[in-house]
């Protein structure tokens, strides 16, 4: 296909694409996995964001360059599973989302010096929160360094601690 513009020229969007200065978008634009919804910057163009789903059946580092925006779940774990988050050093706006689908502990751990926060409830440095209850969800994100904030929480979760 050839609907993508990019100086000057149709570019086939199944292509790799960089761009040098200022991409500028007519229409809409489309990316990654699957498309969950759209976001309309001040009456902008829409750009369809996608979240990609990641079954994770055993513990799992996550990366904060590669796993950003992802869906973890626990689908097919045999027992229970924990996922480590990045550190924030340094690093803001990474978030991650999560689903418990099989009835084993999902398990959430910061790193290093960072805590997990909900509302007014702080975990530890090196904070968990976790959950066993199949249909959960969690939804977290890094404004500043050495913080997690819980911005989503469904069902039953343990935690902060």
């Amino acid at each position: 296909s050839s609907d993508l513009l990019v100086g000057g020229a149709a570019a086939n969007t199944s292509d790799a694409v960089n761009v040098a200065g200022t991409l500028r978008v007519s229409s809409t634009v489309t990316a990654g996995f699957l498309v969950a919804g759209s976001y309309n910057a001040s009456g902008g163009p829409i750009v369809s964001y996608i979240i990609r789903l990641v079954p994770e059946s055993a513990n799992y580092s996550i990366n904060q360059f590669s796993d950003t925006g992802n869906v973890f779940s626990n689908l097919g774990a045999g027992g229970p599973t924990t996922n480590t988050l990045p550190q924030t050093a340094g690093t803001t706006g990474l978030h991650f989302s999560y689903y418990v689908d099989a009835a084993q502990t999902l398990c959430i751990k910061a790193q290093g010096g960072d805590t997990i926060r909900y509302g007014a409830t702080v975990s530890a440095a090196a904070g968990t929160i976790y959950s066993s209850a199949v249909g959960s969800t969690l939804h977290l994100y890094t404004p500043k360094t050495n913080v997690w904030i819980i911005d989503s929480m469904v069902g039953s979760w343990t935690g902060p601690q």
